[in-house]
């Protein structure tokens, strides 16, 4: 039984379309200083997901 997307789940898939994320990452690299540990840099389609605990403080 296939249920509704949740909103978050809406709220992600739109963002993956809008928001250029490479280019974004692009922008940032340079600037970030994560080599390992809480910090290190996330794999490449994760951006939009870094976004969850926020939003869902909105829910």
């Amino acid at each position: 039984m296939k249920t509704e997307p949740l909103r978050i789940e809406r709220f992600l898939h739109e963002m993956d379309q809008v928001v250029p994320w490479q280019q974004l990452e692009d922008v940032i690299h340079p600037y970030y200083k994560g080599t390992g540990g809480p910090s290190a840099p996330r794999p490449a389609g994760d951006a939009a997901h870094s976004f969850s605990p926020a939003v869902a403080q909105f829910e």
